[in-house]
């Protein structure tokens, strides 16, 4: 995704997104997703969570709110350079970029 958003980038397709952000995005996703046979699959299948599960606002419970990968901090708050709708539009760009089915 990292390299994604580099080709989207120097592309001028979208703005450049923080290397760490997307590196969380990706970490928040479930293991089971990287266990798929092709690249192409893997990637889908990360874009379509990232999108759906950034609908909406942040999740009042904790145990349901994304962390860095540190584990150390939530990924969304009020101090971070970035917001839901962040990961939201950078993952709706990539998915658009790879020419993805709508």
């Amino acid at each position: 995704m990292k390299r994604v958003e580099n080709a989207m980038v120097a592309e001028g397709v979208h703005r450049e997104v923080p290397s760490f952000f997307v590196e969380c995005l990706v970490y928040n996703c479930p293991d089971s997703f990287f266990m798929e046979l092709t690249w192409t699959k893997k990637v889908e299948r990360v874009i379509l969570h990232i999108w759906q599960e950034l609908e909406g606002d942040e999740p009042a419970a904790d145990s349901e709110r994304w962390l860095e990968v540190s584990e150390c901090k939530y990924l969304f708050h009020g101090a971070q350079d970035w917001n839901r709708q962040d990961g939201r539009d950078f993952v709706k760009a990539a998915w658009n970029y790879l020419g993805y089915a709508s």
